[in-house]
């Protein structure tokens, strides 16, 4: 928290511009998000049509979680002692039952 007074005062003036930047670009980043995430049905868009979430297997559920922490698909194929080519085969699933385009 800032002083009244003194060096933390005018640090936080300063930097002042760098503070409102970095807000304009959050809010950006978080539409952003929100778009995409209405896109893929991810989140109920507001004010249409109710959103079921579609069945994931067990197994599906595992890798969306790991899909989560930025994982790639090789990443969490090591971590399953899977293959590569089937954790994607899970991410196309994932992305099927969700109506997801793209990457």
């Amino acid at each position: 928290m800032a002083k009244k007074s003194g060096k933390n005062q005018d640090v936080f003036t300063n930097n002042m511009s760098l503070i409102t930047k970095f807000i304009d670009e959050y809010k950006i980043k978080a539409n952003q998000l929100i778009k995409k995430a209405e896109e893929c049905r991810i989140v109920k868009p507001w004010g249409k049509e109710k959103f079921v979430s579609p069945h994931l297997t067990s197994r599906e559920k595992e890798v969306a979680q790991l899909l989560t922490y930025s994982l790639t698909a090789r990443e969490i194929a090591n971590r399953l002692s899977l293959k590569t080519r089937t954790i994607e085969g899970y991410i196309d699933k994932i992305k099927d039952k969700y109506l997801c385009a793209g990457s």
